[in-house]
């Protein structure tokens, strides 16, 4: 496997880091006596978390193979987070912004043009939607969730190939009671959750939420860069959408039901303007699912376990104008039910062994796709034109030694999508060394990851769009022939020392086959990148923390000749895509009731394109401050308020879009007050 950039600053920056490590450990060993009692086995607990993201299995954040972060609800509420959006800010190696209909997320420098590359989980099953999935400025209201895992990199072993460059876990609350929350602000109108259940056995309850929002947007465009949008606050508007959950286990049974609707303005294709420079179509792009997950669960013997799983969904993405308006901009429709199988054991009756082996048939039914454009249907996918994909896996983790685990498996996908290249095979690779010392401990983890990712229907079914095609329309290009596959090697070091924890990961990277829109959705190319993320987190008192993280990498894109490079500049680095982010905060409990929490964002070197000057350059100096005071049990036990300000600043200096020669102005200062009342 062939990387061009060289990583040779980065591993010099790695032995920076490690040496720092070593100097700190060599420190802790030279302390006075005392130290012992400061280094607890609660403080390594309150820095370590569990996770399940991975494995399908609780294990420690540390010991897992890849790199994952965790937010707790009492985290979630303390900070102020109230979308994924938000969150991902604060997480190595992500970035967030807008591109043009609503929020979308880079990783590690591959800014795509959609979200397709990440994965939403929504208690461990997979829940993205046909096509340009739109969760991260949705309905999904972060402060009723129970936890947040989040994968950097590619993490679908146990998935079919349709996810790749992360995976957003969200677990919500199983309560106990009910719970009412509401909240409001200068660009929130209003959210409301409700959620009630009830737990009569530790494997028997039921467990139901609903979440209402409504979002304001804001003029995110100039003249220079979006015209038809200047001095419109259209930008990142939420219109009333809704995301609910019912969850329920009785005894080996479990399911849940979920359903999902956010609506945003449609800005991109029908923005038109009439002769007095008012919009014309008011359109709406919505995006829409329900989905039903069911799991059974049988313990043969003390060693065999067998889970079965069947999911079943309708997914609908739509871009419509009223429906008295004959537009001439293309409306859009993406419908699709599916249905999936898995089939999986897991064996323990090897000593330090567990062995994982499933298999998993999906048939998605495409249901007819259509644009429209001055009253004219084209079919871009037929109702008749359905796929199926079929997955094995299998899969051991074992314990060589006390402080020595090595672990992978081998999956294989075959998915009828694509003609050819429709076989590949992925897999993981990861081995851990733990060493356990009065004043310390350090993990150093090494990790192999592949992932596959098919094209969504739309880039490989369409009919019409793309070259040799029925219609007229975005022939430039072939559709997508080829799936996305990505190979991320990686060496993540942790350290503990004291009441701290420090990890730095190195990567390395190369997605073949980049999908994109590039008219009409294609094979655009080879990504390549190299990287190091480090984080720390210093318990300060019983009362503070202190936490940072930071992101360096290099990646560029190289277009196939017969595609172009729509989305690059003349370095082939993806437009939107920054050099260096960094993270840094302090969350401090005040009393026992009144928490503070503030945070600093920052990213520079991001690679943008000015229309001005028609010429590519780079942003640098990009930052935000947020902060956050909540207070617990305010005049009542189980009442809780907060106050939350993203951009306290009020910085709205011009940052690049995604995947697009645009820039904008973000969002500006946003206060949110809210109130939570639980009552059992």
């Amino acid at each position: 496997m062939k990387f061009p950039l060289s990583i040779k600053p980065l591993l010099n920056l790695s032995l920076v880091a490690l040496s720092s490590l070593q100097i700190l450990g060599a420190s802790a060993v030279q302390a006075e006596d005392g130290y012992l009692e400061d280094f607890s086995l609660e403080a390594i607990l309150a820095l370590d978390t569990l996770v399940t993201t991975l494995s399908r299995a609780e294990e420690s954040r540390d010991l897992a193979p890849g790199a994952i972060y965790a937010f707790d609800a009492e985290l979630i509420r303390k900070r102020g987070y109230r979308s994924l959006a938000e969150l991902l800010q604060t997480i190595p190696g992500f970035t967030t912004m807008h591109k043009h209909l609503h929020v979308v997320a880079g990783v590690r420098g591959l800014n795509a043009n959609e979200n397709e590359k990440i994965t939403l989980m929504i208690n461990g099953r997979e829940s993205n939607n046909v096509q340009e999935p739109d969760f991260l400025n949705g309905p999904i209201n972060l402060q009723t969730l129970e936890r947040v895992e989040i994968v950097v990199g590619p993490s679908s072993f146990f998935e079919q190939g349709n996810t790749l460059a992360a995976t957003i876990n969200i677990i919500t609350k199983k309560v106990d009671g009910a719970e009412v929350s509401l909240a409001a602000g200068n660009d929130l109108p209003y959210s409301v959750n409700v959620a009630g259940g009830k737990r009569w056995s530790e494997d028997g309850f039921v467990s139901a939420s609903l979440s209402l929002e409504r979002k304001d947007g804001f003029d995110a465009w100039d003249e220079n860069n979006r015209p038809n949008l200047a001095g419109y606050d259209d930008t990142g508007r939420l219109d009333p959408s809704y995301f609910g959950v019912v969850e329920a286990q009785f005894g080996n049974l479990w399911g849940q039901v979920i359903a999902y609707e956010s609506d945003h303005p449609e800005l991109n294709l029908l923005n038109k303007l009439d002769g007095d420079g008012n919009r014309l179509y008011d359109g709406t792009y919505s995006d829409v699912m329900y989905l039903l997950n069911l799991k059974y669960h049988l313990d043969i013997s003390d060693d065999l376990t067998f889970d079965a799983w069947l999911n079943v969904g309708h997914k609908e993405v739509t871009r419509l104008n009223d429906e008295t308006i004959v537009a001439s901009g293309l409306e859009l429709e993406y419908p699709q039910r599916d249905r999936s199988l898995e089939f999986a054991f897991e064996y323990s009756g090897i000593e330090d062994h567990y062995v994982y082996a499933g298999i998993q048939y999906t048939n998605e039914d495409n249901l007819e796709n259509t644009d429209f454009q001055n009253g004219l249907k084209s079919t871009l996918i037929s109702d008749s034109n359905d796929t199926n994909a079929v997955g094995v896996y299998l899969y051991n983790r074992w314990q060589a030694t006390e402080n020595f685990r090595v672990e992978g498996g081998l999956r294989a996908d075959k998915n009828n999508i694509l003609d050819d290249n429709n076989r590949k095979l992925g897999g993981r690779f990861s081995f851990s060394y733990t060493v356990q010392d009065d004043n310390y401990n350090w993990i150093t983890k090494f990790l192999i990851n592949r992932a596959v990712r098919f094209p969504s229907p739309i880039a490989a079914l369409n009919e019409c769009w793309g070259a040799g095609n029925t219609c007229e329309k975005f022939d430039a290009n072939p559709v997508a022939t080829k799936p996305e596959i990505l190979t991320t090697a990686e060496w993540q070091n942790i350290l503990y020392v004291k009441d701290t924890r420090l990890s730095v990961n190195i990567y390395k990277q190369e997605l073949k086959d980049f999908i994109s829109w590039i008219g009409p959705h294609t094979n655009v190319g080879n990504f390549t990148g190299t990287g190091i993320e480090l984080e720390v987190k210093y318990i300060l008192t019983e009362r503070g923390t202190l936490w940072a993280n930071t992101s360096k990498f290099n990646s560029e894109l190289e277009p196939i000749a017969d595609v172009g490079a729509k989305g690059v500049n003349g370095d082939n680095e993806i437009i939107g895509s920054p050099g260096l982010t960094f993270n840094a905060g302090l969350d401090f409990n005040v009393t026992d009731k009144l928490s503070l929490f503030g945070t600093l964002r920052y990213m520079t070197d991001q690679t943008a394109f000015n229309q001005v000057e028609g010429e590519f350059e780079k942003i640098d100096d990009i930052y935000y401050l947020d902060f956050s005071a909540t207070y617990s049990k305010f005049m009542h036990d189980d009442i809780n308020i907060g106050l939350n300000f993203r951009n306290l600043l009020d910085n709205r200096d011009h940052v690049s879009t995604q995947w697009s020669k645009t820039q904008y102005k973000p969002r500006g200062r946003s206060v949110v007050l809210a109130v939570s009342y639980s009552f059992f």
